[in-house]
């Protein structure tokens, strides 16, 4: 290690930080010596055993030092992000915890808190030093898969904010300022405020709330969902796993295409039952939700299946693979819902904020819209035209 690098490295970091705002403040913590040689876990994230392996738990040690920044987004809701200098693969993590979350499902949307967060690729799971295999192989294993569990993330943005060398040249657009850092940060902490909030109605069977003003972009009030006479509830959301979805050939062909990020995105499952109709004859609706780490910025994407019974005793199975109705339907969820003013240039504002509800105008739009789809689906004449229609009533 060179002599002087620590110190180097958390100044950088420190400065870059200071005095940015007054709801930021940063500071260097001392680690106890427990906490930083304690072993690590019986196996880290790739499944290692490495409990009792001192050779592989060195490369892992972290410096007693670490800098702790701390964001005060609301009230209620506070950020905090700790860096950590691995002294031996030369460098630094981060672990990001966001407070104040209330769903049950809320460690999900702290677990990938600073994912994506400058770059699309940089989802801070492999060392950005080239360095890290050939240490590893030294010992006869393979270099980790980084986690909380083992000291958090080696972002590229961290690298460079703090100075390491080891980033490639074409990573160095990176970062520009560290206040637009801290903006990217407090607009994803905020975005993830606001989806706990989406979460906690949805655990309960319920509908979302939709923010005041233009955002809801007259959804509840429009004409389209005025002129629904068949009604549907939600039934039940759930969490659930790339292996639970593995199943569907229909997702994993968008998996294949790499659409789908799997180390990276949030997968939910919710059903929609049409209340008019009776139990021999119900009509179920399958939304299968992909939510990247980078949303709002990046929508989710949410792929259908339509059950349809038919006298209790024979189920047709419907998705974007022997449906163009359904596809449509997901075309329609993608479709800008979101209002956008705009400035004096007649440029619309990119404003993530103005976006933080986007999950819950999906899923109301997803609600109106299965009414519709039950009409297309149960006219055996429905024609291309029809469809079109389809598609933009939804749009409107």
């Amino acid at each position: 290690m060179r002599p002087g690098w620590t110190s180097v490295t958390y100044k950088n970091l420190s400065n870059n930080i200071l005095f940015i705002g007054r709801h930021i403040s940063c500071q260097i913590d001392s680690k106890d010596d427990s906490s930083t040689n304690n072993t690590i876990n019986d196996t880290n994230s790739d499944g290692i055993y490495t409990n009792g392996d001192l050779q592989y738990q060195s490369l892992l040690r972290q410096h007693p030092l670490n800098v702790k920044v701390t964001l005060i987004i609301s009230p209620d809701h506070t950020g905090e992000l700790i860096f950590s200098y691995l002294t031996q693969l030369n460098i630094v993590t981060v672990q990001g915890k966001l407070s104040g979350l209330k769903a049950q499902q809320s460690q999900t949307l702290t677990s990938t808190l600073l994912h994506n967060l400058l770059d699309d690729n940089d989802h801070g799971q492999l060392s950005p030093n080239p360095t890290t295999d050939f240490l590893f192989q030294q010992q006869g294993k393979s270099a980790p898969i980084f986690s909380d569990a083992i000291g958090g993330y080696p972002y590229y943005w961290i690298q460079q904010l703090c100075k390491c060398q080891m980033v490639p040249l074409q990573r160095q657009e990176l970062v520009t300022d560290c206040s637009e850092i801290i903006k990217r940060l407090t607009q994803r902490m905020r975005a993830r405020i606001a989806l706990d909030r989406i979460l906690i109605n949805l655990e309960k069977n319920e509908m979302p709330l939709l923010a005041e003003g233009n955002e809801t972009t007259s959804i509840l009030n429009s004409s389209l969902r005025r002129s629904i006479n068949n009604l549907t509830t939600l039934r039940s959301w759930r969490e659930i796993s790339f292996e639970d979805i593995n199943k569907y050939e229909y997702i994993q062909i968008l998996m294949n295409e790499n659409l789908i990020d799997r180390v990276t995105t949030s997968i939910y499952e919710c059903k929609f039952q049409s209340l008019s109709q009776d139990d021999n004859n119900k009509t179920i609706l399958y939304a299968h939700i992909f939510i990247p780490a980078n949303y709002p910025q990046a929508r989710s994407i949410i792929l259908l299946k339509l059950l349809l019974s038919t006298n209790g005793n024979k189920t047709t199975e419907r998705t974007r693979a022997n449906s163009e109705n359904i596809k449509i339907l997901e075309r329609s969820l993608m479709c800008d819902i979101v209002y956008s003013p705009m400035t004096s240039m007649g440029s619309s504002l990119n404003d993530p904020s103005q976006h933080f509800t986007l999950l819950a105008q999906q899923i109301w739009r997803l609600s109106i819209g299965f009414p519709l789809l039950i009409d297309a689906e149960s006219d055996l004449t429905c024609t291309s035209r029809r469809r079109q229609t389809l598609l933009s009533r939804l749009a409107d």
